[in-house]
């Protein structure tokens, strides 16, 4: 599957045969390939949504709850599709120019460590994200509009300097085991206006 930041897998034109070809479990008369293949004329049972409905439906939910004035947690992995969804908003962000209006932050212990590998990286990612590096737009991994922050104390001192606006944070520890994520998620849970959102 084709990604913002990275380029869909593909098999080279002129390589060798595979020996090995992974596919989905079951393979293609599996339970899952039946749950999902169009083959023959049964239709498939589940379907999935176009990944522009996933992006505006989470935009969506994102700025519906900073209207209200809630604040956003987006529990992310520590550096996987974090950097997709970093992306998107940020994107979103520069093009509705919401800098002023509320924050977006990314926290997590290694959130420094992931940024830099990332935009060291951009030769192995999507090619859009080359030409933009190429363009005036500079390189897509600068996030502008990101505030990254390596705990809650780093948040809490952006939240007070700007005078409690409200923010988006993507925050590592997806699970709620431990981390930021549970940490935000023990401050904000109690309050109605405030959302988690899965991506």
């Amino acid at each position: 599957a084709k990604e913002r930041h990275l380029d869909a897998s593909q098999l080279p034109k002129y390589a060798a045969a595979a020996d090995v070809l992974v596919t989905r479990p079951g393979g293609p008369c599996g339970m899952l390939g039946k749950l999902y293949s169009s083959f023959g004329k049964e239709k498939p049972v589940l379907r999935a949504q176009p990944w522009t409905r996933r992006e505006g439906e989470f935009i969506d939910t994102v700025m519906s709850t900073l209207r209200r004035g809630g604040n956003v947690l987006v529990p992310v992995d520590a550096s996987g599709r974090v950097l997709e969804l970093l992306l998107l908003l940020s994107a979103h962000w520069r093009r509705q120019r919401l800098d002023a209006a509320y924050v977006l932050c990314w926290v997590g212990p290694m959130t420094w460590n992931v940024s830099n590998f990332a935009r060291s990286q951009l030769e192995w990612m999507a090619e859009p994200l080359g030409r933009q590096f190429d363009s005036q737009l500079g390189h897509p991994y600068s996030l502008k509009n990101v505030n990254i922050c390596t705990n809650i104390a780093e948040l809490d001192i952006i939240s007070k300097s700007t005078k409690g606006l409200p923010m988006t944070v993507l925050a590592s520890g997806g699970t709620f085991d431990s981390g930021p994520a549970r940490d935000l998620l023990l401050k904000w849970g109690d309050n109605p206006d405030n959302a988690i959102v899965f991506p």
